[in-house]
């Protein structure tokens, strides 16, 4: 399953909420507290549109030397915001109230707090239980994995894959039960998306229908509904460019030299677009790295485009996931050049080229990434 671009990396960053009535006049939404630690001056409040795919910033200011900051915009109802400095981390804030007060620590940034915020301590603690068992089950996953490519670990490997299928329906559990049982339907909203990372087809139409019935005027879900009356529009993404010529990018590797799509050609490429930060991205880097020892003799090779914002995380979870490949990236997140030039909606996807760059098939994921190699590399 996949990250959906407007609810982008909430592994790392946390979510705030402001309810005003709907058709009332824009009241004046505030930010303000402490943000030490940041190495910057510069803070900024940016707006995540229900409808959109890139955040808005509507204000920037400095912070003083004792780390207190304040952030002004109007709101015309409620909406997802974005708090983050210059260079550095974010803190993905929602408002049930008018005003907000955030004290928030660059070096610990889960131990943020925002007094007053009901919707945001109801966040904070599902971020944490669903953050703390997904964690869980990506180790054991990836331990699954690990004994599906040794011989005569039968019983001990449907031990693990029957262990891993229960931290999966725990970590389900949380989502399922706020989605269920919070009273503010933005936050309900954000879990859905949330959900829908995880859960198949079926599950999460249950879960989004639970959502809708509770909050059925709420201008997310509404989207989400038109989203998915029209097809899913992460799974859908990157089609249009099936038989086309990829198109051509060029962005900085890991030591930063420039380095191109184009001159991959020559050799079947799986372009993966991933990110430190998106759990379902991570949980899918053991299956790119079992295609590459697979068929790394038949001329195939894996070119990795990060959405990362800070080059050290991104560095570290190359090492730690063993994806030895080449990976470039301009660490601008979802504004990055490569989100506007294919189109990004969600991640983890990927694009499959044959050797004179033509894209053969698009989002392959699990036994869909082998199936396709083997096809096409027999």
């Amino acid at each position: 399953m996949q990250f959906i671009k407007s609810i982008f990396s909430f592994w790392c960053v946390v979510l705030l909420l402001t309810a005003c009535q709907p058709g009332s006049s824009p009241k004046m939404f505030e930010v303000k507290g402490k943000f030490t630690n940041t190495g910057s001056k510069k803070i900024f409040l940016a707006e995540l549109p229900f409808g959109s795919v890139k955040r808005t910033i509507v204000d920037t200011a400095l912070i003083d030397e004792k780390g207190n900051f304040i952030l002004q915009t109007p709101a015309k109802g409620e909406g997802i915001y974005q708090v983050f400095v210059e260079n550095g981390p974010g803190i993905m804030l929602i408002n049930d109230v008018n005003e907000i007060e955030l004290v928030a620590d660059a070096k610990n940034l889960t131990a943020y707090t925002t007094p007053g915020s009901i919707v945001n301590v109801n966040m904070k603690k599902m971020f944490a239980d669903f953050i703390r068992e997904d964690s869980i089950y990506r180790a054991k996953k990836i331990g699954a994995d690990s004994l599906q490519k040794q011989k005569g670990r039968d019983s001990l490997l449907l031990i693990a894959t029957t262990d891993t299928d229960k931290s999966l329906k725990a970590t389900k559990r949380i989502l399922t039960s706020f989605i269920q049982t919070e009273p503010n339907g933005t936050a309900v909203f954000f879990a859905t998306g949330m959900a829908k990372q995880l859960y198949d087809a079926k599950e999460w139409d249950v879960v989004f229908q639970t959502a809708l019935k509770r909050f059925p005027n709420h201008p997310g879900l509404q989207l989400m509904k038109v989203n998915n009356n029209a097809g899913d529009m992460a799974e859908s993404q990157g089609r249009q460019l099936i038989g086309q010529i990829i198109p051509d990018i060029a962005l900085p590797d890991t030591s930063g030299k420039i380095i191109a799509v184009k001159s991959f050609r020559g050799k079947w490429t799986l372009v993966d677009f991933w990110a430190s930060w998106c759990g379902p991205c991570r949980a899918e880097n053991p299956n790119v790295v079992a295609a590459l020892n697979q068929y790394r003799n038949k001329n195939f090779t894996v070119l990795g485009i990060s959405l990362d914002l800070q080059k050290g995380a991104w560095l570290k979870a190359i090492r730690n996931d063993g994806l030895n490949w080449t990976h470039i990236s301009d660490l601008k997140q979802w504004d990055s050049k490569a989100v506007n030039t294919f189109g990004l909606t969600a991640i983890p996807f990927n694009i499959l080229i044959d050797t004179s760059g033509k894209v053969v098939a698009v989002n392959l994921r699990d036994t869909g990434l082998q199936n396709t190699l083997k096809k096409y590399l027999p």
